[in-house]
């Protein structure tokens, strides 16, 4: 019975390129385990998620809606809530607008943050008087025109 030459020591196969000596860092992990990769995916997928989930950008469901109209009936201030139905309350909107008209989204004369109230009543046919009651004290609006209605500001007591 004849043994079969000896060559040296044998080789395995390697199914890896050799890694050239001039390599990048970024060539150098592109050529190793890839078993980690997905471990990079999951905290950017968590993160996405939770921006997702945290996100504004529906609308809530509108509330307690109150018309007040002006005294000559040409105008009619509405005054909304709108609630996403957690446990933080709900902002209330308010919107001016002609008679007739359609309510738009938001109010286009203050969003009132939640906590916050508010009371409204015209002074004359052209004129509106917004009174805000803060539960975090903030700055009054200043004075200002929406379609044709003086609007003012002031501040009440709760």
């Amino acid at each position: 019975m004849t043994t079969p030459p000896n060559h040296g020591p044998q080789r395995t196969r390697c199914h890896h390129a050799p890694v050239p000596i001039h390599a990048s860092p970024r060539t150098v992990s592109l050529n190793l385990d890839v078993r980690w990769q997905p471990m990079r995916l999951v905290p950017s997928t968590i993160l996405v998620l939770a921006l997702v989930g945290c996100s504004t950008s529906e609308r809530g469901d509108i509330i307690d809606l109150r018309d007040t109209p002006s005294p000559d009936g040409r105008y009619v201030c509405t005054v909304f809530g709108e609630t996403f139905y957690n446990t933080t309350g709900y902002a209330q909107h308010i919107y001016l607008r002609r008679s007739g008209e359609q309510r738009g989204y938001p109010g286009n004369v203050y969003v009132v943050p939640v906590g916050d109230d508010v009371a409204v009543s015209w002074t004359s046919p052209t004129n509106l008087l917004v009174r805000l009651s803060f539960e975090t004290r903030r700055t009054i609006p200043a004075v200002t025109n929406v379609a044709g209605v003086t609007v003012t500001y002031s501040e009440m007591t709760k």
